[in-house]
Protein backbone atom coordinates (compact mmCIF):
# COMPACT_ATOMS: atom_id res chain seq x y z
CA UNK A 1 0.00 0.00 0.00
CA UNK A 2 1.70 3.21 -1.24
CA UNK A 3 0.72 5.42 1.68
CA UNK A 4 2.81 7.51 4.05
CA UNK A 5 1.53 7.15 7.61
CA UNK A 6 2.30 9.55 10.44
CA UNK A 7 1.58 8.64 14.07
CA UNK A 8 1.44 11.63 16.42
CA UNK A 9 2.98 10.57 19.74
CA UNK A 10 4.67 13.72 21.06
CA UNK A 11 2.01 14.89 23.56
CA UNK A 12 3.69 15.15 26.95
CA UNK A 13 0.46 14.95 28.93
CA UNK A 14 0.89 17.44 31.75
CA UNK A 15 -2.81 17.00 32.45
CA UNK A 16 -2.08 13.38 33.38
CA UNK A 17 0.60 14.07 35.97
CA UNK A 18 1.91 12.29 37.99
CA UNK A 19 1.29 9.36 35.60
CA UNK A 20 3.34 11.01 32.84
CA UNK A 21 6.21 12.07 35.09
CA UNK A 22 9.25 10.98 33.10
CA UNK A 23 7.04 9.52 30.38
CA UNK A 24 4.51 10.68 27.77
CA UNK A 25 0.90 9.85 26.91
CA UNK A 26 1.78 7.39 24.13
CA UNK A 27 3.82 5.31 26.59
CA UNK A 28 1.14 5.01 29.27
CA UNK A 29 0.02 1.40 29.82
CA UNK A 30 -3.63 0.62 29.16
CA UNK A 31 -4.64 -2.97 29.97
CA UNK A 32 -1.10 -4.22 29.58
CA UNK A 33 0.05 -2.32 26.47
CA UNK A 34 1.43 1.16 25.84
CA UNK A 35 -1.18 3.39 24.17
CA UNK A 36 0.84 3.69 20.96
CA UNK A 37 0.87 -0.08 20.42
CA UNK A 38 -2.89 -0.06 19.86
CA UNK A 39 -2.41 2.47 17.03
CA UNK A 40 0.37 0.40 15.48
CA UNK A 41 -1.73 -2.77 15.64
CA UNK A 42 -4.68 -0.98 14.00
CA UNK A 43 -2.43 0.09 11.11
CA UNK A 44 -1.05 -3.43 10.77
CA UNK A 45 -4.59 -4.85 10.56
CA UNK A 46 -5.28 -2.40 7.71
CA UNK A 47 -2.29 -3.70 5.75
CA UNK A 48 -0.08 -0.65 6.33
CA UNK A 49 3.56 -1.65 6.58
CA UNK A 50 5.41 1.62 7.25
CA UNK A 51 4.90 4.61 9.53
CA UNK A 52 6.71 7.66 10.88
CA UNK A 53 6.23 8.29 14.61
CA UNK A 54 6.34 11.92 15.74
CA UNK A 55 7.98 12.06 19.19
CA UNK A 56 9.06 14.68 21.70
CA UNK A 57 12.81 15.18 21.99
CA UNK A 58 12.69 14.42 25.72
CA UNK A 59 11.18 10.97 25.24
CA UNK A 60 13.65 9.05 23.13
CA UNK A 61 12.90 6.03 25.30
CA UNK A 62 9.65 5.64 23.35
CA UNK A 63 11.91 4.56 20.46
CA UNK A 64 13.43 1.86 22.66
CA UNK A 65 9.97 0.75 23.77
CA UNK A 66 8.50 0.41 20.27
CA UNK A 67 11.62 -0.36 18.25
CA UNK A 68 11.84 -0.58 14.50
CA UNK A 69 8.44 -2.22 14.06
CA UNK A 70 9.76 -5.66 13.14
CA UNK A 71 7.64 -7.44 15.77
CA UNK A 72 4.56 -6.29 13.84
CA UNK A 73 6.13 -6.93 10.45
CA UNK A 74 6.32 -3.17 9.91
CA UNK A 75 9.00 -0.54 9.29
CA UNK A 76 8.86 2.31 11.81
CA UNK A 77 10.96 5.48 11.76
CA UNK A 78 10.95 8.52 14.03
CA UNK A 79 10.85 12.30 13.77
CA UNK A 80 11.09 14.90 16.55
CA UNK A 81 8.16 17.33 16.74
CA UNK A 82 8.91 21.01 17.32
CA UNK A 83 6.71 21.44 20.43
CA UNK A 84 4.11 19.64 22.51
CA UNK A 85 1.34 21.84 21.08
CA UNK A 86 2.03 21.99 17.36
CA UNK A 87 2.67 19.12 15.02
CA UNK A 88 5.45 20.53 12.85
CA UNK A 89 7.68 17.61 12.07
CA UNK A 90 10.49 16.88 9.65
CA UNK A 91 9.52 13.82 7.67
CA UNK A 92 12.40 11.46 6.89
CA UNK A 93 13.22 10.75 3.28
CA UNK A 94 10.91 8.03 2.02
CA UNK A 95 13.71 6.56 -0.08
CA UNK A 96 11.63 6.10 -3.20
CA UNK A 97 8.74 7.56 -5.19
CA UNK A 98 6.52 9.94 -3.24
CA UNK A 99 3.57 8.08 -1.72
CA UNK A 100 0.23 8.61 -3.40
CA UNK A 101 -1.51 9.18 -0.04
CA UNK A 102 -0.79 10.36 3.49
CA UNK A 103 -2.57 9.19 6.63
CA UNK A 104 -2.09 11.03 9.93
CA UNK A 105 -3.48 9.67 13.20
CA UNK A 106 -3.05 9.92 16.94
CA UNK A 107 -0.82 7.46 18.78
CA UNK A 108 -1.62 9.16 22.07
CA UNK A 109 -5.34 8.39 22.06
CA UNK A 110 -7.31 5.14 21.97
CA UNK A 111 -9.17 4.84 18.67
CA UNK A 112 -11.57 1.94 18.30
CA UNK A 113 -11.48 2.48 14.54
CA UNK A 114 -11.16 0.21 11.51
CA UNK A 115 -8.48 2.08 9.53
CA UNK A 116 -9.19 0.30 6.25
CA UNK A 117 -12.87 1.32 6.39
CA UNK A 118 -11.94 4.95 7.06
CA UNK A 119 -9.56 4.91 4.09
CA UNK A 120 -12.28 3.46 1.84
CA UNK A 121 -14.72 6.19 2.85
CA UNK A 122 -12.13 8.95 2.53
CA UNK A 123 -11.11 7.94 -0.98
CA UNK A 124 -14.74 7.73 -2.04
CA UNK A 125 -15.36 11.42 -1.22
CA UNK A 126 -13.29 12.65 -4.16
CA UNK A 127 -11.70 15.28 -1.89
CA UNK A 128 -7.96 15.90 -1.56
CA UNK A 129 -8.14 16.05 2.24
CA UNK A 130 -10.59 14.29 4.56
CA UNK A 131 -10.85 14.56 8.35
CA UNK A 132 -12.32 11.89 10.61
CA UNK A 133 -14.25 13.62 13.39
CA UNK A 134 -15.72 12.40 16.65
CA UNK A 135 -17.80 15.31 17.85
CA UNK A 136 -15.41 18.27 18.05
CA UNK A 137 -12.31 16.09 18.08
CA UNK A 138 -10.29 15.36 14.94
CA UNK A 139 -8.77 11.92 15.35
CA UNK A 140 -7.46 11.02 11.89
CA UNK A 141 -6.77 12.69 8.53
CA UNK A 142 -6.25 11.40 4.99
CA UNK A 143 -4.66 13.36 2.16
CA UNK A 144 -4.12 12.65 -1.50
CA UNK A 145 -0.39 13.01 -2.08
CA UNK A 146 2.36 13.58 0.46
CA UNK A 147 3.23 16.68 2.52
CA UNK A 148 6.53 18.45 1.95
CA UNK A 149 9.46 17.67 4.22
CA UNK A 150 9.29 19.70 7.44
CA UNK A 151 5.55 20.00 6.85
CA UNK A 152 3.13 21.12 9.51
CA UNK A 153 0.94 18.11 10.13
CA UNK A 154 -2.07 19.47 12.01
CA UNK A 155 -5.22 17.54 12.86
CA UNK A 156 -6.87 20.78 13.99
CA UNK A 157 -6.20 22.88 10.92
CA UNK A 158 -8.05 26.16 10.37
CA UNK A 159 -9.38 25.04 6.99
CA UNK A 160 -11.21 22.02 8.38
CA UNK A 161 -14.62 23.52 7.66
CA UNK A 162 -13.75 23.75 3.97
CA UNK A 163 -12.59 20.17 3.79
CA UNK A 164 -14.61 17.02 3.56
CA UNK A 165 -15.31 15.45 6.95
CA UNK A 166 -16.41 11.98 7.99
CA UNK A 167 -18.29 11.84 11.27
CA UNK A 168 -17.15 8.78 13.20
CA UNK A 169 -20.39 8.60 15.13
CA UNK A 170 -20.30 4.95 16.15
CA UNK A 171 -16.56 4.96 16.86
CA UNK A 172 -15.49 4.89 20.50
CA UNK A 173 -12.45 7.04 21.20
CA UNK A 174 -10.73 8.10 24.39
CA UNK A 175 -8.53 11.18 24.14
CA UNK A 176 -6.76 10.40 27.44
CA UNK A 177 -7.13 14.05 28.36
CA UNK A 178 -7.48 13.57 32.12
CA UNK A 179 -6.93 11.10 34.95
CA UNK A 180 -10.62 10.18 34.75
CA UNK A 181 -10.37 9.44 31.02
CA UNK A 182 -7.27 7.32 31.55
CA UNK A 183 -9.08 5.30 34.20
CA UNK A 184 -12.11 4.89 31.94
CA UNK A 185 -9.95 3.75 29.01
CA UNK A 186 -8.65 0.84 31.07
CA UNK A 187 -12.13 -0.15 32.21
CA UNK A 188 -13.55 0.08 28.68
CA UNK A 189 -10.79 -2.11 27.27
CA UNK A 190 -11.07 -4.92 29.79
CA UNK A 191 -14.88 -4.96 29.51
CA UNK A 192 -14.81 -5.26 25.71
CA UNK A 193 -16.28 -1.85 24.92
CA UNK A 194 -13.31 -1.14 22.62
CA UNK A 195 -13.89 -4.29 20.62
CA UNK A 196 -11.35 -3.58 17.85
CA UNK A 197 -8.50 -3.25 20.35
CA UNK A 198 -6.95 -6.29 22.01
CA UNK A 199 -5.51 -6.04 25.53
CA UNK A 200 -2.43 -8.02 26.48
CA UNK A 201 -2.80 -11.45 28.04
CA UNK A 202 -4.90 -14.61 27.79
CA UNK A 203 -8.62 -14.23 28.42
CA UNK A 204 -10.44 -16.67 30.67
CA UNK A 205 -14.16 -17.40 30.68
CA UNK A 206 -14.95 -15.70 33.97
CA UNK A 207 -13.96 -12.17 32.91
CA UNK A 208 -10.32 -12.52 33.93
CA UNK A 209 -7.38 -11.85 31.58
CA UNK A 210 -4.00 -13.09 32.76
CA UNK A 211 -0.47 -12.28 31.61
CA UNK A 212 2.58 -14.53 31.56
CA UNK A 213 3.88 -15.89 34.86
CA UNK A 214 1.12 -14.36 37.00
CA UNK A 215 -0.85 -16.08 39.74
CA UNK A 216 -4.39 -15.40 40.95
CA UNK A 217 -7.25 -17.49 42.29
CA UNK A 218 -10.33 -17.68 40.09
CA UNK A 219 -12.36 -16.90 43.22
CA UNK A 220 -10.74 -13.47 43.65
CA UNK A 221 -12.87 -11.83 40.97
CA UNK A 222 -16.23 -11.23 42.62
CA UNK A 223 -17.82 -9.07 39.89
CA UNK A 224 -16.98 -7.31 36.64
CA UNK A 225 -13.69 -7.83 34.81
CA UNK A 226 -10.03 -8.00 35.80
CA UNK A 227 -6.80 -7.78 33.82
CA UNK A 228 -3.52 -8.99 35.36
CA UNK A 229 -0.17 -8.23 33.70
CA UNK A 230 2.98 -10.31 33.57
CA UNK A 231 4.77 -11.85 36.58
CA UNK A 232 2.32 -10.54 39.17
CA UNK A 233 1.28 -12.37 42.33
CA UNK A 234 -2.20 -11.91 43.80
CA UNK A 235 -2.84 -13.69 47.11
CA UNK A 236 -5.74 -16.14 47.01
CA UNK A 237 -7.66 -14.15 49.66
CA UNK A 238 -7.66 -10.90 47.61
CA UNK A 239 -11.01 -9.66 46.28
CA UNK A 240 -11.60 -7.73 43.05
CA UNK A 241 -14.88 -5.96 42.23
CA UNK A 242 -16.30 -3.86 39.39
CA UNK A 243 -13.20 -3.73 37.19
CA UNK A 244 -9.54 -4.01 38.21
CA UNK A 245 -6.39 -3.63 36.11
CA UNK A 246 -3.06 -4.82 37.51
CA UNK A 247 0.27 -4.14 35.81
CA UNK A 248 3.47 -6.18 35.62
CA UNK A 249 5.51 -7.37 38.61
CA UNK A 250 2.84 -6.42 41.15
CA UNK A 251 2.36 -8.09 44.55
CA UNK A 252 -1.05 -7.85 46.24
CA UNK A 253 -0.95 -9.28 49.73
CA UNK A 254 -3.56 -11.24 51.69
CA UNK A 255 -7.10 -9.95 52.26
CA UNK A 256 -6.62 -6.79 50.18
CA UNK A 257 -9.70 -5.57 48.32
CA UNK A 258 -9.69 -3.52 45.10
CA UNK A 259 -12.73 -2.06 43.37
CA UNK A 260 -12.85 -0.09 40.11
CA UNK A 261 -9.11 0.50 40.37
CA UNK A 262 -5.81 0.34 38.50
CA UNK A 263 -2.51 -0.87 39.97
CA UNK A 264 0.46 0.14 37.84
CA UNK A 265 3.60 -1.96 37.43
CA UNK A 266 6.17 -2.61 40.17
CA UNK A 267 3.77 -1.89 43.04
CA UNK A 268 3.27 -3.68 46.36
CA UNK A 269 -0.14 -3.56 48.09
CA UNK A 270 -0.12 -4.68 51.69
CA UNK A 271 -2.36 -6.88 53.76
CA UNK A 272 -6.00 -5.84 54.22
CA UNK A 273 -5.61 -2.66 52.14
CA UNK A 274 -8.87 -1.50 50.52
CA UNK A 275 -8.86 0.80 47.49
CA UNK A 276 -11.86 2.02 45.49
CA UNK A 277 -11.93 4.31 42.46
CA UNK A 278 -8.15 4.61 42.53
CA UNK A 279 -4.97 4.49 40.47
CA UNK A 280 -2.02 3.18 42.49
CA UNK A 281 1.62 3.59 41.46
CA UNK A 282 4.19 2.57 44.04
CA UNK A 283 3.32 4.51 47.19
CA UNK A 284 1.17 7.04 45.29
CA UNK A 285 -2.62 6.76 45.28
CA UNK A 286 -4.76 8.90 42.97
CA UNK A 287 -8.50 9.14 43.64
CA UNK A 288 -10.28 9.11 40.27
CA UNK A 289 -13.48 10.56 41.73
CA UNK A 290 -11.82 13.64 43.27
CA UNK A 291 -8.40 13.83 41.56
CA UNK A 292 -6.70 13.89 44.96
CA UNK A 293 -3.11 12.60 44.95
CA UNK A 294 -1.80 10.99 48.15
CA UNK A 295 1.72 9.74 48.93
CA UNK A 296 1.82 7.10 51.67
CA UNK A 297 4.99 6.60 53.69
CA UNK A 298 3.96 3.29 55.28
CA UNK A 299 5.59 0.54 53.18
CA UNK A 300 3.31 -2.04 54.80
CA UNK A 301 0.40 -0.42 52.93
CA UNK A 302 1.71 0.72 49.55
CA UNK A 303 5.22 0.64 48.16
CA UNK A 304 7.35 0.11 45.10
CA UNK A 305 7.65 -3.64 44.66
CA UNK A 306 10.98 -4.48 46.36
CA UNK A 307 11.70 -7.34 43.96
CA UNK A 308 10.67 -6.21 40.46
Amino acid sequence: MNIRTIILAHRQGRELMPLTDGSCVAMLPVAGKPVIEYAIESLHKAGIKEAVISIDAAFGKLMALVGDGSRWGMKLSYSVASTDVTSAISLPDHGGPDPAETLTMHGDMLLNLAIDEFLRQARATGQKRVYGLKGDTTVIMWESGTPELAARVDLNAADIAESSCIELGATRINTLGSIIEYHQANMDLISGKLALLTPHGKARRNGLTLGYGSKISGKSLKSGFAHIGNNSNVHETVQFDNGVVVGDRVIIDRSARLENSIVLSDTYIGEMVTARNAIIQGNTLIRTDSGRVMHLDDELLLAINPAP
